[in-house]
């Protein structure tokens, strides 16, 4: 049998690793693994052609924000790199699941909605999201159609050990029941395939047109009646993967009243601003900022904050004058000295 996790394949993920961890603290396992990388190549390389490698269980770090976060020890995410980029030819996901690399997700999903919601004919829309989706996905249901396009033994054990993960707290380990951890390179494109059924079904709608960005859902129809039975199916393949709509991200009527998409806020005439929601959260991350830098002097505070704002700006508003072909000019909420 030939190698299926080649050196080059190793290097590529090490150097991914190398990257995505470079600014992790002194003690992190992430510097022992470069240190000794020759060495630890070469276990990982006959441990994983052999199908004995073993994931350990996820470890609870502090940030330096304070925020609690489950992360895999470097080789397991170095390994789970590996197996991403071998599945990735395997597991069949649709292109409109646009979280995906180069299926056009993001901004041009964007624009693409901007130019189908313009068109006279597309009056109502369903936007939703599921509630708790990768906390809510069923293990089993996930590996069954993991095996129906992965017959390798040794890629299907690393995916059942990635399913059935565990978390080390203090000596306290704890197996959710169901759920796959979010922390990894693998969980979107396990996220992308899980629901290829519900992209095919509504792609191939004559009458509709359908997005999706990971667990958000965006459903174009041109008729009520049209939007009511995507609506019902859509309700049916929730209940057949135990998911269910998120309560306070769900609209279902108009596309006059408009809806927000990927930050943005759509109506019946396209695009025409950042979202309430996206605003909100903005400023939020605003007070915060303002409030941890309060000890540093007027100047220094006064360039963090600005920095925040300038690439806030950055992500939004240059997109405006492609998408709408004007420019936007938008004040900002802070300006230095302002207390929240």
């Amino acid at each position: 049998m030939s190698e299926l996790f080649s050196h080059t394949l190793l290097e590529s993920a090490f150097t991914w690793l190398c990257q995505t961890r470079k600014h992790f603290p002194a003690n992190a396992g992430v510097w022992h693994l470069r240190f000794h990388w020759r060495v630890e190549k070469q276990r990982l390389y006959q441990q994983l052609n052999a199908g004995t490698y073993q994931l350990s269980p996820l470890q609870l770090v502090k940030t330096a924000q304070g925020d609690t976060r489950a992360i895999w020890s470097s080789p397991d995410a170095l390994v789970l790199k590996c197996l991403t980029l071998l599945l990735t030819a395997l597991l069949p996901v649709h292109p409109r699941c646009e979280h995906i690399k180069g299926h056009q997700g993001g901004k041009k999903s964007v624009q693409r909605l901007h130019q189908v919601l313009r068109q006279p004919n597309h009056r109502f829309v369903c936007r939703t999201d599921i509630k708790g989706y990768y906390a809510r996905i069923n293990k089993q249901t996930l590996y069954s159609q993991v095996q129906s396009h992965v017959q390798n033994p040794i890629l299907l054990n690393l995916v059942w050990q990635f399913l059935h993960y565990s978390v080390e707290d203090g000596g306290t380990f704890h197996a959710p029941e169901f759920g796959i951890a979010r922390s990894s390179s693998l969980s979107p494109l396990l996220a992308a395939f899980h629901l290829y059924e519900v992209d095919a079904h509504f792609a191939n709608q004559p009458n509709l047109d359908y997005s999706r960005y990971m667990d958000d859902f965006f459903i174009i129809a041109k008729t009520r009646w049209q939007l009511r039975r995507a609506v019902r199916k859509l309700n049916q393949f929730f209940n057949q993967y135990g998911f269910r709509q998120h309560p306070d991200k769900t609209f279902i009527g108009p596309t006059r009243k408009g809806t927000d998409w990927m930050g943005y806020w759509l109506t019946d005439q396209g695009v025409q601003s950042v979202a309430p929601r996206a605003l909100a959260n903005h400023l939020t991350k605003l007070r915060r900022l303002y409030e941890q830098t309060r000890h540093l002097p007027a100047r220094q505070q006064q360039a963090r904050v600005a920095g925040y704002i300038g690439r806030w700006y950055l992500v939004f508003f240059p997109e405006f004058p492609r998408i709408l072909g004007a420019s936007f000019r938008v004040v900002s909420p802070w300006r230095p000295g302002k207390a929240f």
